[in-house]
């Protein structure tokens, strides 16, 4: 019973986020009789399931929360605002009773009444509106077999992990490949059967392997086979990992619709993720600096339409939030068309809290900006439901740094800010170049190279001081070097250039040897070594020398992959 009741718990809260998204797409215009039919089936499933293993009070919560759902089914243009916002509170009560009761929090389940007496009086309303006997189209005893929890079950789900705890996202590890021990994967059947498959071609392949060793032809091409298999069993394991990122999307939407409305704003959201699923533990590590963030936009960077109007501002303001993922670094923007920052009240308030000096009189902008992140601080002038407290920016840089990751804030005051935050995403395998230059020896990720090219200095132009470009067919490409010494960069008369381009921009990073792309172990490091621009962790060559790995894109860039 208790590994039937842990299944209902978790197919329960898939079934809630599912309930959530659809009463989402009601409220964002959609066709409403398909999502309305959505919710209604989950809180018959729930319903059925509850009774099912003895749960008796979300049984009869669900029951109440069927009841209304059944008239929107009927009449699907009663439906509005208000009522899209009580059926929201019910689905997030719900998820609140079993959330709790995966962390092992039972007892007697009071916080439902309030609501369920308005489920009952919404009904009541309704019933009364359509000119009903009252009836109710949920009957309670109408449960079939196979929506029970052990046939609802199934072993075919897509990868979803458990919600975690706030102790949970407060204690994520610092090795961003690696996830919480509190942190459950449920992962499909067929995804395991293939990593058995690899794993049983690895076996063979070690047998080879040894039996080959005095044919040297042999022992390479075996060698290659098992180089392969070791990056098809790596890449399934990471995919297993990985949850869909479109439940934070949800998630981010619900939150912008409900803050809105309770400040009277009007915002449009628009969502850019060039992955469909993240890591679970890279998903969970930026899921509440990225709320914290949407927030301060809605909050403090986002006007009224009336304070937008007088600006000559569209009244609906622009909120953008974007998650680019790629092998080595996952960065989350968030940009708004509000106010902007105001360093001058930065500075002010930061003085008047005795945080700064006069001396700060005579801080450049990004520097007075880097103040929203001291503890404690907040430029609002009372305390709200949403902010006041000078709690958030704080966490979003201590938990971010806690992955050896950055965040900072770009803002232009009235036009609007930008929080960028960058995670390296390291692994343990990565493909690499080995690059020497100047007795030193690199790896160099393959993110962002296009390829290596014999250097000529003949392809050399230098149209102004400090800018030297070199050519390479049609396109030019700005020269980086690898590394400065003191004495000043000087422009090599011969060995390779590795192209680059990160974004709309092309960069030639000139080096004495190149070697054969190859697979490395990679390992984070400490951040007060990772603020190098290009460095985002080490690996050992064969030789067993610790060598920096490098993100070319990074290091052209100045440490930024977007710019």
């Amino acid at each position: 019973m208790k590994e039937i009741c842990e299944l209902f718990y978790q197919e329960g809260l898939d079934l809630l986020e599912l309930s959530e998204k659809s009463f989402l797409e009601i409220h964002s215009g959609a066709d409403s009789l398909a999502p309305i039919n959505q919710v209604f089936r989950v809180a018959h499933n729930l319903k059925g399931s509850a009774n099912a293993v003895g749960l008796e009070d979300i049984a009869r919560f669900a029951h109440s929360f069927e009841n209304v759902l059944a008239k929107f089914r009927d009449r699907p243009e009663l439906v509005n605002e208000e009522l899209i916002a009580l059926m929201l509170e019910a689905n997030d009560c719900l998820k609140s009773r079993l959330t709790d009761l995966v962390r092992g929090v039972e007892g007697p389940w009071t916080a439902q009444l309030p609501i369920q007496e308005r489920l009952a009086q919404t009904e009541a309303a309704l019933v009364q509106r359509m000119g009903s006997t009252g009836a109710s189209s949920a009957d309670p005893t109408d449960i079939p077999a196979e929506e029970h929890p052990e046939a609802a079950c199934s072993n075919t789900s897509e990868a979803h992990a458990v919600p975690p705890t706030e102790a949970d996202r407060g204690s994520v590890s610092s090795s961003a490949g690696r996830a919480p021990a509190a942190v459950t994967f449920k992962v499909s059947a067929e995804r395991v059967d293939k990593i058995q498959q690899v794993v049983g071609e690895l076996a063979l392949l070690r047998g080879q392997l040894v039996s080959s060793l005095s044919d040297p032809r042999q022992f390479q091409l075996v060698l290659g086979l098992l180089d392969k298999n070791i990056r098809e069993l790596h890449g399934r394991v990471v995919e297993m990992k990985k949850s869909p990122a479109d439940a934070l999307q949800q998630r981010l939407t619900r939150l912008v619709r409900d803050m809105t409305r309770k400040l009277g704003k009007d915002v449009n959201l628009t969502w850019d993720c060039t992955a469909d699923a993240i890591e679970k533990p890279i998903l969970d590590a930026i899921t509440d600096p990225l709320i914290h963030m949407v927030r301060n936009s809605l909050d403090h960077g986002l006007e009224t339409p009336e304070e937008r109007s007088s600006k000559n501002k569209p009244t609906t303001g622009q909120l953008t939030v974007r998650i680019a993922v790629d092998p080595t670094l996952v960065e989350v923007t968030v940009r708004d068309d509000g106010r902007g920052v105001d360093t001058a009240r930065v500075l002010a308030r930061a003085r008047s809290k005795g945080l700064v000096g006069i001396e700060a009189e005579a801080w450049p902008p990004e520097k007075l900006i880097d103040l929203l992140f001291a503890p404690g601080f907040s430029t609002a002038e009372a305390v709200t439901e949403f902010s006041g407290r000078g709690v958030g920016l704080d966490v979003v840089r201590s938990n971010i740094e806690k992955l050896d990751g950055s965040v900072r804030i770009l803002s232009r005051l009235h036009f609007g800010t930008e929080f960028r935050l960058e995670i390296p995403l390291l692994n343990g395998l990565s493909e690499a170049l080995l690059v020497r230059d100047r007795n030193r020896t690199y790896l160099a990720g393959m993110n962002g190279i296009l390829r290596v090219t014999s250097f000529d200095p003949k392809r050399i132009s230098a149209p102004a001081r400090d800018l030297h470009l070199y050519f390479d067919g049609d396109q030019s490409y700005r020269i980086v070097p690898l590394s400065n010494d003191q004495g000043g960069f000087t422009l090599p008369t011969r060995g390779v250039g590795i192209l680059v381009q990160s974004g709309e921009n092309y960069y030639c990073v000139p080096v004495d040897h190149v070697g054969a792309k190859a697979q490395f172990v990679v390992r984070p490091l400490a951040r007060w070594i990772s603020e190098s621009p290009g460095v985002i962790g080490m690996s050992m060559v064969e030789e067993g020398i610790p060598v920096p790995f490098l993100d070319l894109r990074r290091l052209v860039t100045g440490g930024s992959a977007s710019k």
